[in-house]
């Protein structure tokens, strides 16, 4: 999207999946000497679609902790950690309804060409930095060095995060114990489908609250952003497609409706990095993984 920004003119506005590709569009607006102006419409956090015996797994080796049936806290740093050991899941304590020779790993979309790939190595990367976000440019490029290989051993990854939540639900645990998706996408699910058995929800800690920002490139498409973003019709037209609004009660009440359990007070969250630090990140990742 951002590449369609000239100083020529372009799209009226554009309506992409998450607040990393929006301030990739406001930066490239910038650089065109265009005015450009976001507004957030949506919020979903990032989440891991996965499986009771998976979780269960994590629970006996000090990784998770139950917060609801079917819905659990991860500890992201553990986590994170656990898959630079390239631990296997049959090396786990307790593995016995998963004990598989490959090595535990999340998977992701390409974080070249998708948001919620972004999203996964922005939290990589708080991980990586002793729970820090990451905020110069050489602990940028050393920490994206390192969550490199996070990616590089997940083999094919989909562009789109609906490719990997299709392989979720259409393969199941053999292929996909860890999915890292958007919590809208399982809520969407559950709105048209029953569940399936053992489906589980995983919530890092922390984890990051993806925005979904619609950017008007010109004065007559801010009247859609302004819509968008405080007409109630309009904000329960989101919570319809699971994302979660400013008023957290109509999403609660989906979500309760859709007899899915959610983490209903997302008590810790943090910001992706600042867009120079991402743009960092993505493009030393994409450097690696072409080597």
């Amino acid at each position: 999207m951002a590449q369609r920004v000239s100083a020529s003119g372009g799209p009226d506005f554009m309506f992409p999946s998450g607040i990393v590709a929006a301030n990739q569009i406001l930066d490239a607006a910038k650089r065109a000497n265009q005015t450009a102006t976001q507004y957030t419409v949506f919020f979903t956090p990032m989440v891991i679609a996965s499986w009771q015996p998976i979780a269960e797994i994590f629970q006996t080796n000090g990784l998770a902790k139950s917060l609801q049936p079917s819905v659990y806290s991860v500890d992201l740093a553990k986590l994170v950690a656990l898959m630079q050991a390239k631990t296997r899941w049959k090396d786990l304590k307790g593995s016995q309804a998963y004990d598989v020779n490959k090595s535990v790993l999340v998977s992701t979309t390409d974080v070249r060409k998708s948001n919620s790939g972004a999203m996964y190595l922005a939290l990589a990367a708080y991980a990586l930095n002793g729970n820090e976000l990451p905020t110069d440019r050489a602990t940028a490029e050393k920490v994206a060095k390192i969550a490199t290989d996070l990616f590089k051993r997940q083999g094919y990854q989909e562009n789109y995060v609906n490719g990997n939540f299709d392989d979720y639900i259409s393969i199941g645990i053999g292929k996909t114990p860890l999915a890292f998706i958007y919590e809208n996408q399982m809520l969407a699910f559950a709105l048209t489908k029953p569940l399936l058995k053992d489906m589980a929800l995983l919530y890092p800690q922390p984890t990051i609250a993806n925005k979904v920002v619609y950017v008007a490139m010109n004065e007559r498409s801010k009247r859609l952003g302004e819509l968008l973003s405080t007409n109630a019709e309009m904000q329960g037209i989101g919570v319809e497609y699971g994302f979660r609004i400013a008023d957290s009660t109509a999403f609660l009440r989906k979500a309760q409706g859709a007899k899915l359990n959610v983490d209903e007070k997302l008590g810790n969250l943090i910001d992706p990095p600042s867009f120079e630090t991402m743009s960092t990140m993505i493009d030393v990742v994409t450097r690696e993984m072409s080597q």
